[in-house]
């Protein structure tokens, strides 16, 4: 239930922008994505799912999303699977 308020909040979040992204304020746009865990935190592990995975492969595919517009600049708190 969770997780899928999460993506709904990002992709308001997304259409909301997106005007600002596409308009012309001289300015670029940045944004931090924090996958959260990583490493040996684990997070909650469901059947061999660990959260720590599931929260990168999402902050990636985040990422690449909002680089699709122009003047936004999105960077990771972590790109791999390791402690911040």
């Amino acid at each position: 239930m969770i997780n899928i308020i999460l993506i709904s909040c990002l992709v308001v979040t997304i259409s909301s922008f997106q005007s600002y992204a596409t308009g012309n304020y001289g300015q670029e746009l940045v944004i931090a994505l924090d996958p959260g865990h990583g490493g040996e935190e684990d997070g909650a592990n469901y059947y061999g799912i660990e959260d720590k995975d599931i929260n990168l492969k999402l902050a990636k595919l985040v990422q690449q999303e909002l680089q699709t517009y122009q003047g936004v600049n999105v960077m990771l708190t972590r790109e791999a699977d390791e402690e911040v």
